[in-house]
């Protein structure tokens, strides 16, 4: 009751029971062994006092008390060390300066369960209480990389609440038997540290959809946020769910976001089944449209086997739900990559981002979309706002610095770089990013040695054997000669997109096979071509006619336009 008074953390009451557990033994040895008279501190007498007892102290009373006057002076230091800990900041008002009054951030859910094999379903709770919550256009909600930095954290809410800056930091619970589920959740004043409010929800499997929308109507109104009309109807008029349809989906978004090529087609697999337990789940058929467009995108397969599909998918889950953002996100991605439809793409974020104006992935993705036009103002705004809503997230810095090498501003993007992969050592895309920069600032040492450590860390030790046979400034164009006439020779083995192929004899300073190979992803319809058109990499080739015609292709106007 003391503490808010002082302005000290409510955590640190942690350490008055600490103190208290320890001290009571020994309070108890001390009131048996001595008594406090008139006369000051005298040993007890026995029951069959006397009065020729000499109750005076002794030696080994005075070395006991001694050992107790020391055992309280350090205790006392240090619980008077630990509370001055958390006395971060004079007063509560200067804290909440570095706060944000709309921003929450949302801490990992803890499993109550006992059942490890529920994790899934704790962490697909703990996404879509923040997808739910992204929708309301009065908050901002950090998003799910930023706030899983602080699962089983030491830190107190207000620096957890400095770092994120989020003024409400809601923490939560959940537990799961059968179809049976309770969800508890309880929102934090960062700044103070106390609790706001608190409730508990006990819902069946199907009705989860109607929990999550109930639950972010619930904390807007304790936060005192105002629903817009179409926000309000919205979260009313969710649906239910088939319980097999929800699990399936959220095993499908567990693997997902493990990335790997083998986990991406296990979320295949599981979205397919969602969709066939409920068929009017469209969150499920962006998850496999999400899954099925990515893995082109990153090189694992040809486009053309997997982006029809994809559409498809888009299209029926914007059917069921008009006003689902990721679809919108989704198809608009797929406007600008696939269709080249530049005014439908940006049509597409801009709506995304109305409906969920937390939702950091457009942002980003939308930042690039800018990009490749040369907007660089808007485009930059919109990295910024994903960071923003993300700020730990290691992909979204990468974008930051990809934008300023886009931009000309080479040291910038290295400082930007170099931090991550101080942070990120073994993070092999950084290192294909620092590849990049060294390149383009003339230093093709470093460029050949950040080359070998991504195709180290990648897995691909052939290339990086081929890497680390060359050295020096003037042999780098050699050793990308080298790295493209195995990966040409490897073909027929292994995919290899078109764009990477580009890439490399871009390196090399082949303009007219860097021109050839997208020429070929062109044909192909390879992702990555509309990115040529900003990527510095590709800088040699566009003055050339051959690529002018490409431009047109992809329905871009003159690249200087918006200059």
């Amino acid at each position: 009751m003391v503490f808010p008074a002082i302005n000290i953390a409510d955590a640190a009451i942690r350490y008055v029971w600490i103190g208290i557990i320890f001290a009571f033994p020994l309070t108890v040895m001390f009131a048996w062994l001595y008594d406090i008279t008139p006369d000051g501190i005298v040993r007890t007498p026995p029951v069959d006092n006397r009065s020729d007892i000499d109750l005076g102290l002794r030696r080994t009373d005075y070395l006991i008390l001694t050992v107790l006057l020391v055992v309280g002076v350090v205790m006392t230091y240090q619980l008077g060390d630990e509370i001055r800990g958390f006395e971060t900041n004079p007063s509560v008002p200067v804290s909440r300066s570095i706060l944000n009054a709309d921003t929450i951030a949302i801490l990992p859910l803890e499993n109550v369960s006992n059942d490890v094999s529920q994790q899934f379903f704790v962490d697909g709770m703990h996404d879509a209480l923040i997808s739910v919550l992204s929708g309301i256009s009065a908050l901002k909600v950090i998003s799910r990389s930023s706030v899983r930095h602080f699962a089983d954290t030491d830190k107190s809410m207000l620096e957890i609440g400095r770092d994120l800056g989020a003024a409400t930091i809601i923490e939560g619970s959940v537990f799961r038997y059968d179809d049976d589920i309770r969800i508890s959740v309880q929102l934090i004043d960062a700044a103070s540290g106390q609790l706001k409010w608190a409730n508990s929800y006990d819902r069946k499997l199907r009705e989860v959809l109607r929990l999550q929308s109930e639950l972010a109507r619930s904390i807007a109104d304790e936060i005192q946020v105002l629903l817009t009309p179409q926000e309000s109807t919205y979260l009313a008029s969710t649906d239910q769910v088939m319980p097999d349809a929800y699990e399936s989906y959220l095993k499908g978004r567990f693997h997902w976001y493990l990335f790997t090529p083998k986990d991406l087609n296990i979320a295949i697999e599981y979205f397919q089944s969602a969709i066939d337990a409920d068929p009017g789940y469209a969150l499920a058929y962006v998850g496999l449209a999400d899954v099925l467009a990515t893995q082109p995108h990153i090189g694992l397969m040809p486009t053309t086997e997997v982006f029809p599909q994809a559409i498809d998918l888009v299209e029926k889950a914007l059917e069921l739900d008009p006003l689902l953002a990721e679809a919108h996100d989704l198809s608009a991605r797929i406007k600008f990559v696939w269709n080249f439809d530049w005014l439908g793409a940006d049509r597409g974020f801009r709506e995304s981002i109305r409906l969920k104006a937390s939702h950091p992935d457009a942002r980003i993705v939308y930042s690039q979309f800018l990009g490749i036009q040369k907007r660089w103002g808007e485009s930059l705004e919109q990295v910024q706002a994903g960071l923003d809503l993300d700020p730990f997230n290691d992909w979204f810095r990468v974008e930051l610095g990809a934008r300023l090498s886009w931009m000309g501003q080479y040291d910038e993007a290295l400082d930007e770089y170099l931090r991550i992969a101080e942070d990120q050592p073994n993070w092999f895309l950084i290192h294909k990013h620092l590849w990049e920069i060294y390149f383009y600032r003339g230093e093709l040492k470093r460029a050949l040695e950040a080359a070998k450590t991504y195709y180290e860390l990648s897995g691909e030790t052939k290339l990086a054997e081929i890497a680390a046979g060359y050295e020096g400034q003037t042999e780098f164009p050699a050793a990308m000669r080298a790295l493209v006439i195995e990966m040409l020779a490897a073909m027929p083995e292994s995919y290899v997109s078109e764009m990477e192929l580009a890439r490399i004899f871009a390196f090399s300073g082949d303009i007219e096979h860097t021109l050839d190979w997208l020429e070929r992803a062109y044909m192909n319809k390879d992702t990555q071509l509309v990115y040529s058109v900003a990527n510095p990499l590709f800088a040699l080739v566009w003055d050339h006619p051959r690529f002018a015609e490409l431009r047109r292709k992809m329905n871009l106007p003159d690249p200087d336009a918006n200059r």
